[in-house]
């Protein structure tokens, strides 16, 4: 059976995000089901495609203080097992310095765009904490391509786990 189309009309806010969007435009919306007597809702019940909006922000505050839906943290792969990368230490203290140790036996290897999500509580604000694998430390800093895998693997896990 083939799609069906509806005819939305964007919202204010949307609009300012697509290229060539006047109020009068309106952006087609996937779905298949049974018909809807309601405009608010899709023609068509069942399986449609939405908008989702994933923020990011990038600081140097310290990690157990962040009010975020999770904070994510880097880890190298060591020789020895997982280390933790720069900017994770208030985190670590924060939770009593057993962070490395509670990854390694999580079986955390630090391999690159590992995922690995933590329950927060406690000291820390967040309720989850997302350790992200940066790969070997090669010369001591990370590559701004590897962070930027990274955070799409971190903002991947989290945003099908929040589905789910």
């Amino acid at each position: 059976m083939g799609a069906n189309w509806q005819l939305s009309p964007l919202s204010a806010q949307s609009e300012g995000n697509l290229p060539n969007a006047t109020p009068a435009a309106y952006v087609p919306r996937v779905s298949r089901g049974r018909p809807c007597l309601t405009r608010d809702r899709a023609a068509w019940a069942g399986t449609s495609i939405r908008a989702v909006t994933t923020t990011l922000t990038i600081t140097t505050s310290a990690p157990s203080s962040i009010d975020a839906d999770a904070v994510v943290i880097g880890v190298i792969k060591g020789q020895d097992g997982p280390v933790l990368a720069p900017g994770a230490a208030d985190l670590d203290q924060a939770l009593g310095g057993g962070l490395a140790a509670t990854l390694a036996t999580l079986g955390v290897t630090g391999q690159a765009e590992e995922v690995t999500r933590l329950p927060g509580g406690g000291p820390v604000t967040a309720p989850v904490i997302a350790a992200v694998g940066l790969g070997p430390d090669g010369n001591g800093s990370v590559e701004p391509e590897t962070l930027r895998r990274a955070a799409g693997a971190a903002v991947r896990t989290l945003t099908a786990a929040s589905r789910a």
